[in-house]
Order: structure tokens, then C-alpha cells, then sequence
């Protein structure tokens, strides 16, 4: 299980997907930290220049036909010294760049979760299939006492339809069951590609379940640290950079050029041929003295924007503690039903001990040893139930602090290990 859920991380479009946002992110951090070093450019062009004079106030021009070239090369370099709305958005990018990492963790452990959800989802019509074929030994035996009973006079043969129904119905029960398994381990083996995938199976009624801890302030904590929360807080920080660059574009902005350029032109009737060069130095300083009021309701925008996604943070830290400490009351409840459970197990199999010596002194017979049977497998499944849901509200909680990782993964492997059932439901035998 483990490894195969490995390669499902690995081989995951949605966690694929979440990595290339994390990898574009990083780059846009770079692209705007950038902005401030230096950017120099290159331009050339040549321009090929056809001139006839038509009419001229001076004879000596008319019927002028010139054919000249202009060849301009310049090499620029630019700077910016200061530009606040551009430092903000580095920030804001670094930010961006901070969620996308937190979003790529929390792909990887929503894949965990749904990997062992999944599997958890195939045990559960294990747990179907197991009752249903209970149900079909039972009523097998007990339409074989009902026709006994009617051959021998005691029973009339009209009674006998409602064993015969439960029997079908027990019949259809376990192949419906079968089916569903196989549709649920399939789409177990689908979520990862070339790797063994994992044989889903039942819970094992002879494992122990671990006794649930209370919540810690430290537990608390780490809820604010999950990937969604964290993901949330560096979005909050992204508006509130936001706001930032709405606020700061109403301040100046100072950047140095440099340029160098060379102009050689050929030269027409009117000037002649040139070669020139030039150095050009200039400090540009830019002010929005007046914007009609569009700078301030961009920085009143983003300051509500800033504001709701706040609001979203509370929310989801919130949601996260619920979660956690809905999955930590589940697991006390189902660990007390789990032990409580263990006591019904064992009373009912000292029940199918006690009537098996009791057909040998001829006090029971066969069908009350059926019923018997019948009711422990109910009580068996009823655990693996508990204990399905139990490591379910353990995924839950471990989901909510983001700390899903191979040791949960291994335990939980631990509990639905009883390939017997799952052996049986494929038709083949457990290796």
C-alpha cells in the first residue's frame, strides 16, 4: 500500500498539474525581482529611402530623384531606482509563489486521503459480501430443516416460500456485493500506473485499534500549518500586497537610462551624408498628480478583496479545527463500540461451542447452529464496520493537520489486512 501510493502521488495529473503551478509561481518571483536589475537592449534598423521632388520654389530642386539609406543603431540600458508598486509586487509574487507550494502539498495529501478512502470503500462491500454469503449458508440450512419439517407433516409446504425468497434475496445480496468490489478495487488500481496494486480488503477483528489521544494545543496548532490553511495565509498576504501596489502607484517613480546610438544616414538633396553618435542620459521621474479618483478606487477594491479573503482564512481555520475534532469525537465513539464489540464476539462463539456439544447430546440441531454462525458473522462485520469507519475518522483527522504520510498509510494497511474475504470474492487465492 504504501508504495503503491507513492506512485499514485507520482503519477497524478492533479498533483502534476499543482507542481507546474508551484514551478511557474517560482518564476514569476524571479521575473519580478528582475524588474530592478538592469535591462539592456539592442536596436538596429535600416531604412531604404526613395525621394522625388515633384514642385520646388527653387528650380534648382525640381525633378530632384534621390535614393538614399538611414542605418540607426542604438544600445540601451535601463534601471529602475525607485518604484514602489513594482517592489510590492515582488512580495506579492513571493507570496503567490508560497501558496502554490502549500496548494502542491495539499494535492498530494487529498491523493493519500482519496487512495485510502478508496480502499476503505472496497473493504466495505467486503463486509456486505461476507453477511450476504452468512445469510446464504443460513437459509440453505434452514430450507433443508423447513423441508424436513414438511415431509415429515409438521410444516406446511406454503411456509417454506419465505426461506426460499430470503435465500434468493441473500443470493442476489453477495453477487451484487462481488460486483461492487471489483468495480471499487478497479478503480483502486486506476489511480496509479505501472506499480502492484494493493488487494483491498476487510478489517481484522483480531487486530487491536489504538486508543485515540485528546487534542493537544500542539495537534491545534499544527492545524495552522496544514497546507490549505497555510495556502490560505500567503493568499491573504498576496492581497494585501495587492493593496500595497493600488496604494503606492499614487507615489513617484525614479528609473536612470542609458542610451548609446549611431545614425549613419546617406544623406539627401537637402543635407548631406552623416555618421553620428550619441550618448543619452536621462533620470525620468513620473508623478500621478491627478487620476480622477481611478487610483483610489483601485486601493479601495483591493483593500475589500484583501479583506474577504481574511474572512476566507478565518473560515477555513475553523472548518479545519471542526473537522479535526469531529474525526477525534468519532474515534471515541467507535473505539468504545470496538471494545464493546469484542465482548459480543466472544459470547457469540462460545454460543456456536455450546450448541455444537449440544447436537451431540441430541439437545439442538443443526439449524440452531446456523443461526448461530449466522449471528457472529453479523457481529464480525459490524467490527470490521467500526473499525473501517475508525480508520477513516483517523484519515480525517490526520487530513485536517496535513500529516498524512507513509506511517499512516502503513497502519492502515495494518488494520484491513485479512485477505481471506477479498481472496474469496475474486475467486482466487490470496498470496
Amino acid at each position: 500500500m504504501t508504495s503503491f501510493a507513492a506512485v499514485a502521488a507520482q503519477t497524478s495529473p492533479n498533483v502534476a498539474s499543482a507542481q507546474r503551478q508551484m514551478m511557474a509561481a517560482q518564476a514569476r518571483v524571479t521575473e519580478a525581482e528582475r524588474e530592478f536589475y538592469p535591462q539592456v537592449a539592442l536596436t538596429a534598423d535600416k531604412i531604404n529611402t526613395h525621394q522625388v521632388i515633384e514642385e520646388s520654389s527653387n528650380p534648382s530642386f525640381a525633378g530632384d530623384d534621390t535614393r538614399y539609406d538611414t542605418t540607426n543603431i542604438a544600445l540601451t540600458a535601463n534601471m529602475r531606482l525607485l518604484d514602489l508598486p513594482m517592489s510590492a509586487a515582488i512580495v506579492a509574487a513571493r507570496s503567490e509563489a508560497e501558496a502554490r507550494q502549500s496548494d502542491f502539498e495539499a494535492a498530494k495529501q487529498d491523493l493519500l486521503q482519496n487512495v485510502l478512502t478508496v480502499y476503505a470503500d472496497a473493504a466495505e462491500a467486503i463486509e456486505r459480501w461476507r453477511l450476504a454469503n452468512a445469510e446464504v449458508q443460513y437459509f440453505n440450512a434452514r430450507a433443508e430443516f423447513e423441508r424436513t419439517q414438511s415431509d415429515a407433516g409438521e410444516l406446511r409446504a406454503s411456509e417454506r416460500s419465505v426461506s426460499a425468497a430470503e435465500l434468493a434475496r441473500a443470493r442476489s445480496d453477495a453477487s451484487i456485493a462481488a460486483a461492487d468490489y471489483r468495480i471499487r478495487a478497479d478503480r483502486l488500481c486506476g489511480m496509479a500506473y505501472d506499480t502492484t496494486c494493493p488487494y483491498p480488503a476487510a478489517a481484522r477483528n483480531g487486530a487491536s485499534l489504538p486508543r485515540p489521544t485528546a487534542i493537544s494545543q500542539a495537534e491545534l496548532d499544527r492545524v495552522e500549518n496544514s497546507p490549505e490553511v497555510r495556502a490560505m495565509a500567503s493568499r491573504v498576504n498576496v492581497a494585501l500586497r495587492e493593496v500595497d501596489q493600488a496604494r503606492m502607484a499614487m507615489y513617484p517613480r525614479l528609473s536612470l537610462e542609458v542610451a548609446v546610438a549611431q545614425r549613419d544616414r546617406g544623406g539627401s538633396l537637402f543635407d548631406g551624408s552623416s555618421l553620428t553618435n550619441t550618448e543619452d542620459v536621462t533620470l525620468q521621474f513620473e508623478w500621478d498628480l491627478y487620476t480622477s479618483g481611478r487610483l483610489r478606487a483601485i486601493r479601495d477594491a483591493q483593500l475589500n478583496e484583501a479583506l474577504a479573503i481574511g474572512h476566507d482564512y478565518d473560515a477555513q481555520l475553523q472548518a479545519a479545527v471542526n473537522d479535526m475534532r469531529g474525526a477525534t469525537s468519532a474515534l471515541n465513539a467507535l473505539w468504545q463500540h470496538d471494545r464493546s464489540l469484542n465482548e459480543v464476539i466472544s459470547l457469540r462463539r462460545s454460543a456456536v461451542n455450546e450448541i455444537s456439544k449440544e447436537i451431540e447430546a441430541g439437545l439442538a440441531n443443526d439449524l440452531d447452529l446456523a443461526e448461530a454462525k449466522l449471528e457472529l458473522v453479523r457481529a464480525e462485520v459490524l467490527q470490521q464496520r467500526t473499525r473501517r469507519n475508525y480508520i477513516l475518522a483517523t484519515i480525517a483527522r490526520a487530513r485536517a493537520t496535513g500529516s498524512i504520510d507513509d506511517a499512516l498509510v502503513a497502519s492502515v494497511e495494518r488494520v484491513l489486512s485479512d485477505n481471506r474475504y477479498s481472496a474469496r470474492v475474486y475467486g482466487r487465492v490470496a498470496r
